[in-house]
């Protein structure tokens, strides 16, 4: 140990006199003595008496000494004080080492350690204080205390690197690392140093309230730098935070470097600065910034964050918010109120009052008693503007009134979170208001509604998150493609509508298929989910009725809904497939006829200019008009022969049946009406209503035209078909009588520019015919060739029958025709169950087979050329077509074969 006693003399420091030394202060030293001469146990004996006498004169009160004396009991009263005082300290860390620790977060684990080192910090500085002249218990608690400093300098730096979330950087993590290995040896160092004395001399000032000043040695220097580098560290990682969070934020990392820089240099005071060597004060600093620390965290630092938020925020909403106290004076407002009340105007002078009488706000706040919620139209500045305004009373505890909210939001600026389009509340209220005073939709022309197909099924199978990603991104390619002045509305659920200024159909289509094609580039649904279709639909804007805009987007809505049920791919086409199905089972040439009447009704609703409304319906009814003929008997449904007076009532029935079917479904109500009318006489003779002329609706008299049209041109069981000019003479005749003449005309326009659609059954056999006629092993020699001015244009009637197959290829049906040719009559056939097969020449057999799988392996019909042995064993050549379809009656699998003998 290194001892100084300064008021001794020189001589005495030999090794024999510090060894008594030591002992008269520190120990007995009764063995020490007798270790000595006698001389110089006398010697030492008589010096320790001057030392003695010479520091007690200090205390005596000669000449002047008093002054000693009062500092001494001044001394000793701080001490007293002191000690409470660090007492206090001491128990207020553990408290909120405490607090901090109960919060089990990292950073409050990280502050509930640094503060619980505080408090040992401050304990083992006023213990070695409190030693006085015992110098091995100062001695243990000055190592306790500065090993106390280096664990809390640690805890500091571990928790700010969590309070600015750079503890995860790589290298606050080397530091750290190497921070803790060094922290480990000095505490080691510190903790040794009372019996190595490597760190730390002492030096005895009978003046000073702790009596001893510190020496310093290297290890002890670097102690100091190894905490100041802490220091710095945790310094550079508040800086740093501080210049890259926004302004809002650097408040709450501004406090704690403050606080730290403070506390650092009240510790350079006690090291440096003469003054302060009496008690070092500045540990209870560690304690006040601790509480600091703690605050910060998790008090005042998120208070006034929030409220620099909450007041950035209010700045940055695009509503109007105005504050008024109790008795309606101007309080506050954000900058948007500037609008609404001018910056002059913005003190207690300003009333609520003065603000409802100056807009006439009066029919809408009432007696300003109650919250109330109100759309104004207001004219500001001469502009008119939507807005959707709420004036709420703010009670304490819900009853005494301590001020009004007023809220003023723009209606044109409503967005939705997901899309940013406008919400469905903000275009209604906009709409309304804007039409009355004619000043935003008027110059907008057309509505268009879209949807994507099955986002309710992405939303159950994938997840909701995948589902808005995908209804975000269609958000974002609309706004892309069409016009920067499009209006953009979010309906509820998946919904999207657009209203458009100077765009007509034709440019929505173009629009819709780049948004398609953006989408089907970028997959927004991810590759788990196959790329997602689009369906839209549009409807023109009719100022003259009321609710233009409203009306005009419910419309483009539902038609784009009846697509959406027209789409194969939507989860809604399901009840569509479902009803599809039903008719199928009940009669076999529903699909195909239902393909046709779709395909002419669509082409002949173009011609007529009808809207994407219209169209889609009338797709809707030629799919379904026929669905009450599920309710009718399947006897009569497939009656070959002329229906009965009774079975005839009983098929009519079936618009009725129709009716209630569609009527049953809310996706399908709207259609109802149609399929109920859809066998009305433009002369009132139809039925089930008896409507004449335009009563009939309009879609119901174009599916009668293209319904019958399809009907007279193909083969039924009760008829054989007519032939396209049979068909359109037909529809001319009944002109004005079972049909709309007006639809008739342009029907038999559209067969002329498209002549696809001219198709029938009788036309088919007539070039079956006409074709064998002409084969040029058949051909009639010029010679031959009769002239006939009557019969030049008549075809030649050339043999042909009708035979029907069950599955097994048995014969069980034929009509007389096939008699002509097989010489087999129909009972016959039966009676000796004739199969297809006994038709065939036994020579031909194979040959046969061959062409009829070769046919059917690509075609789902069969056209073939082949010989048939008759009854009399004679064989004739024809032409044969087959095909499959379905028998609801028996519910098996049927094949027809025509035949035409060419020779």
């Amino acid at each position: 140990m290194n001892l100084q006693y300064t008021p001794a003399s020189s001589e005495l420091f030999s090794y024999s006199t510090k060894l008594l030394f030591y002992c008269e202060l520190c120990a007995p030293y009764t063995a020490a003595r007798s270790a000595l001469t006698p001389q110089a146990r006398r010697n030492v004996t008589s010096t320790l008496r001057a030392f003695r006498f010479r520091s007690a004169l200090r205390f005596v009160p000669k000449k002047g000494a008093m002054l000693n004396l009062d500092r001494r009991e001044k001394a000793d009263s701080l001490l007293t004080s002191i000690v409470i005082i660090s007492f206090i300290v001491a128990l207020t860390d553990i408290a909120l080492a405490l607090l901090s620790l109960s919060r089990r977060d990292k950073g409050g684990i990280y502050l509930g350690l640094m503060m619980f080192m505080a408090a040992v910090v401050d304990l083992t500085y006023t213990a070695s204080v409190l030693a006085g002249n015992d110098f091995q218990t100062m001695s243990w608690f000055s190592s306790a205390y500065f090993s106390s400093v280096t664990l809390l300098c640690l805890f500091l730096a571990a928790y700010i690197s969590n309070f600015t979330e750079h503890e995860n950087h790589i290298i606050s993590r080397r530091f750290a690392a190497g921070s803790l290995v060094y922290g480990i040896i000095d505490i080691f160092f510190m903790m040794t140093n009372p019996l190595t004395g490597l760190s730390i001399g002492y030096t005895y000032s009978a003046t000073a309230i702790a009596h001893w000043r510190y020496d310093p040695h290297l290890t002890y220097d670097l102690h100091l730098l190894f905490t100041y580098l802490l220091i710095v560290f945790v310094v550079i990682n508040l800086v740093v935070k501080i210049r890259l969070v926004p302004k809002v934020y650097r408040r709450r990392f501004r406090t704690p470097l403050i606080t730290l820089l403070v506390v650092v240099l009240m510790n350079a005071a006690f090291l440096y600065l003469p003054a302060a060597e009496l008690f070092d004060f500045s540990v209870y600093f560690y304690s006040i910034a601790g509480l600091i620390f703690y605050l910060n965290h998790y008090r005042y630092s998120k208070r006034l964050v929030t409220a620099d938020s909450y007041k950035l925020a209010l700045n940055e909403m695009d509503s109007i918010v105005v504050f008024f106290d109790y008795k309606q004076r101007f309080v506050s407002c954000n900058n948007q109120a500037s609008v609404l009340i001018p910056e002059e105007k913005q003190n207690q002078s300003f009333t609520l009052s003065y603000l409802v009488a100056q807009h006439d706000l009066g029919k809408y706040v009432g007696s300003m008693d109650h919250d109330v919620k109100f759309a104004w139209n207001a004219r500001i500045n001469g502009e008119i503007i939507p807005w959707h305004c709420s004036l709420k009373l703010i009670r304490e505890d819900h009853k005494t009134l301590s001020g009004y909210l007023l809220i003023c939001t723009d209606s044109s600026l409503e967005t939705d979170l997901l899309t940013g389009f406008h919400t469905k509340a903000a275009f209604d209220r906009t709409s309304s208001l804007m039409q009355e005073e004619g000043t935003i939709f008027p110059r907008y022309s057309l509505v268009v509604a879209c949807d994507i197909n099955g986002l309710s099924l992405i939303n159950s199978n994938h997840g909701r998150t995948i589902g808005d990603e995908a209804l975000r991104q269609l958000s974002q390619a609309l706004v892309a493609v069409f016009p920067s002045d499009t209006y953009f509305v979010r309906q509820e659920e998946g919904t999207l509508f657009m209203i458009c200024a100077d765009v007509d159909g034709q440019k929505v289509d173009v629009f819709m298929k780049t948004v398609m094609a953006r989408l089907a580039k970028t997959n927004p649904t991810g590759e788990e989910v196959a790329p997602f279709r689009v369906q839209y639909a549009t409807c023109s804007i009719d100022y003259t009725h009321r609710n233009a805009v409203q009306n005009a987007a419910l419309i483009a809505i539902r038609s784009m809904r009846n697509r959406k049920l027209l789409d194969p791919h939507s989860t809604h086409a399901s009840l569509l497939a479902s009803l599809a199905q039903a008719q199928r089972q009940n009669d076999g040439e529903t699909e195909d006829h239902v393909a046709r009447t779709r395909q002419s009704g669509e082409l002949l609703g173009m011609r007529l200019h009808l809207t994407d409304l219209q169209q889609s319906t009338l797709a809707l009814i030629c799919l379904l008009h026929d669905i009450g003929k599920i309710g009718i008997p399947l006897e009569i449904l497939n009656k070959p022969t002329k229906l009965s007076d009774a079975e005839w009532e009983v098929m009519k029935s079936h618009t009725i049946k129709g009716f209630e079917i569609a009527n049953a479904s809310p996706e399908l109500s709207g259609i109802a009406k149609l399929i109920l009318c859809h066998h009305e006489r433009w002369d009132g003779k139809g039925y089930p209503l008896g409507l004449s002329g335009e009563r009939i609706p309009l879609l119901s008299r174009i599916l009668s035209v293209v319904d019958t049209y399809d009907a007279m041109t193909h083969d039924r069981p009760y008829r054989r078909a007519l032939t396209t000019a049979e068909a359109e003479d037909e529809l001319q005749r009944c002109a004005g009588t079972q049909f709309d003449p007006t639809l008739v005309e342009a029907f038999l326009d559209l067969l002329e520019e498209h002549p696809e659609l001219a198709v029938s059954d009788a036309d088919d056999r007539r070039t079956y015919s006409t074709l064998f006629e002409e084969t040029p092993e058949h051909a009639a020699q010029p010679s031959e060739v009769s002239v006939d001015t009557n019969e030049e244009n008549r075809p030649t009637s050339i043999p042909h029958g009708r035979y029907f197959l069950d599955e097994n290829n048995v014969i069980i049906g034929a009509d007389e025709g096939f008699t002509a040719i097989t010489g087999y009559t129909e009972s016959e056939a039966l009676a000796k169950s004739l199969t297809q097969y006994d038709l065939i020449p036994p020579e031909c057999f194979d040959e046969y087979l061959d062409m009829v799988r070769a046919e059917l392996d690509d075609h789902a019909e069969a056209y073939l050329k082949h010989r048939i042995l008759r009854k009399d064993g004679a064989t004739v050549t024809v032409f044969c077509f087959g095909r499959s379809f379905y028998d609801p009656v028996a519910r098996a699998m049927r094949n027809e074969v025509i035949i035409t003998q060419v020779s």
